[in-house]
């Protein structure tokens, strides 16, 4: 059994990702202190499909098909990105999806792995964005009983 105490922050580190440069940016922010705790990496990509689906029961195949494919799409590049991004940091990593809302997914994802920390890439958001809509980072923030770690991308 290993002592909490001891225990490197960034021993198990979870990162949630979409197909964007900012999230990816995360991985990039992270690798440093993963490597330096010869920690692990979980990578996290979770499949959101648009409320419209789950609220007015859309009984086209063909409008279900095309937000599929655009999953697919969206979950193999973030996949690639992300592996291009460790191959060769010589840090073990799992690349992990999920379905559903992203908040919920990764707070489930970061107790079923054991993460010691979750770090995600967040977009600065205007006042006027900030009111209309939470984001995944500020679910977490309330929620997650983790260090939670929001890398902003550079103005």
């Amino acid at each position: 059994m290993t002592d909490s105490s001891t225990t490197s922050l960034f021993a198990n580190t979870l990162v949630a990702i979409d197909d964007s440069a900012v999230s990816l940016g995360a991985i990039e922010a992270v690798i440093p202190s993963v490597k330096a705790a010869s920690g692990k990496m979980i990578v996290v990509f979770v499949r959101h499909r648009p409320i419209m689906f789950d609220t007015i029961g859309v009984d086209s195949s063909d409008a279900y098909e095309i937000v599929e494919e655009s999953l697919t799409a969206r979950e193999t590049d973030a996949e690639r990105d992300a592996t291009a991004l460790l191959t060769g940091q010589g840090i073990p990593s799992t690349f992990v999806v999920r379905d559903g809302d992203p908040a919920h997914e990764i707070l489930a994802v970061a107790k079923d792995h054991g993460a010691t920390i979750v770090a995600l890439g967040s977009p600065r958001h205007s006042v006027v964005g900030s009111i209309l809509g939470a984001s995944v980072s500020d679910h977490l923030l309330h929620h997650l009983e983790l260090p939670l770690l929001v890398i902003r991308p550079d103005a």
